[in-house]
């Protein structure tokens, strides 16, 4: 089991913080946060540590969340929120393939496959996301945090000064959420068993990239094909169940 939460951790998450946040139903803003002096935030401390011992999920203070370098649990064809990495590198993927068939005796078509999965952070299916975690080595203490914190949420409008009544989510990852880009990294890692070796694949979030590179121009309608039929797949297999 993993060590409680310290002092340090909190006041640097604090740092982090951005204070311009809209607040949640406890209506304690991020501008509140900054500003605690020593005995707010060592009750803040003892909330959180409540929490993980009992692994009753509450949201962390929202900042932004960037993947160490050095951490290589996710495929490397995922760039975001990831340290020294950006869609630079994803363009100069693709165009350096095109160059090199262009390269080639005789000229090698580079065909390729654009795609953006509409509200992709608000349809994950949480089932699956948590058994993809499990699979991933998050266990114990920390995995049973993660699964209060999906499971059971609500929502509701407010407009004018009037909150609408709360609504059940069945689907997605809080919006707001430090961990939620990281969750949703883990939940679109599991793409590459579905492509062909032969099949280059470049992602930015929920921004896909697929390509082929072959001389034959009648693979060209095969490769389309097969993109297609995977994407209705994997729209099957990761969105909305």
């Amino acid at each position: 089991m993993l060590s409680d939460f310290t002092l340090e951790e909190l006041e640097y998450a604090i740092r982090r913080l951005n204070p311009k946040k809209s607040p949640g139903p406890d209506v304690i803003s991020g501008q509140m946060i900054v500003h605690f002096g020593e005995i707010a935030k060592k009750y803040l401390l003892n909330i959180f540590i409540t929490s993980w011992r009992s692994a009753n999920g509450a949201d962390y203070p929202q900042s932004p969340y960037k993947i160490p370098h050095g951490h290589n649990f996710l495929h490397f064809y995922q760039t975001t929120y990831r340290a020294n990495h950006s869609t630079v590198d994803q363009l100069f993927y693709l165009s350096q393939t095109i160059i090199n068939g262009f390269q080639e005796k005789p000229h090698e078509k580079t065909v390729a496959v654009f795609l953006d999965l509409s509200s992709a952070f608000d349809r994950v299916w949480r089932q699956k996301l948590v058994d993809i975690i499990h699979s991933s080595g998050i266990k114990g203490n920390a995995l049973l945090w993660i699964n209060d914190l999906l499971r059971g949420r609500k929502f509701s409008v407010e407009f004018n000064g009037v909150r609408s009544k709360s609504h059940r989510l069945w689907a997605g990852v809080p919006q707001g959420s430090v961990l939620s880009p990281l969750l949703f990294l883990l939940y679109m890692d599991t793409i590459h068993p579905h492509i062909h070796p032969d099949t280059k694949i470049a992602c930015y979030a929920d921004d896909i990239a697929l390509w082929h590179t072959h001389r034959h121009c009648s693979l060209r309608k095969r490769f389309k094909q097969n993109a297609e039929r995977h994407c209705s797949l994997g729209k099957r297999s990761l969105i909305d169940h």
